[in-house]
């Protein structure tokens, strides 16, 4: 984790040439938001998240985080009441290193149940890949 919070890290070759890179993760994030001016070895460019969508000749898939938004919404967990049910289930349910995918599954269904969520396609989402309630960690970026 230590890893996906820093800005930039340090990276090379086998012939002792190094380079700063920036976040995998935020480049990705970003990187279908915002138009980047990027610079390589004396060139540079634009980057424009419009443009691959002329490539692709479909329409780009939707980001896995605003689908995760939506579904959350969708099952409740966004009004007063889901909020609450959420908070008081998962700060008793707290999630160790050792905590299986398979166990926060269940604890994602359960929560559901909470919440009398609806069954469909949201529900499905929602206990199949929300990773769980990350408002303990420490997730802010190391510079």
């Amino acid at each position: 984790m230590e890893h996906d919070r820093r800005e930039f890290y340090v990276d090379g070759d086998d012939n002792g040439i190094e380079w700063t890179v920036y976040n995998d993760v935020l480049h990705g994030r970003e990187n279908r938001l915002y138009v980047d001016y990027i610079g390589r070895d004396c060139e540079y460019w634009w980057s424009d998240p419009a443009a691959f969508e002329s490539l692709l000749q479909f329409p780009p898939t939707e980001s896995p985080s605003l689908v995760m938004a939506r579904t959350l919404h969708d099952v409740g967990v966004s009004d007063p009441d889901g909020l609450q049910a959420v908070a008081t289930y998962w700060r008793g349910n707290v999630i160790a290193p050792d905590t299986s995918h398979m166990e926060i599954a269940l604890m994602n269904r359960r929560t559901l149940e909470l919440l009398h969520a609806p069954t469909g396609p949201s529900a499905s989402w929602v206990a199949d890949r929300w990773q769980f309630p990350m408002y303990d960690l420490d997730l802010t970026l190391i510079g």
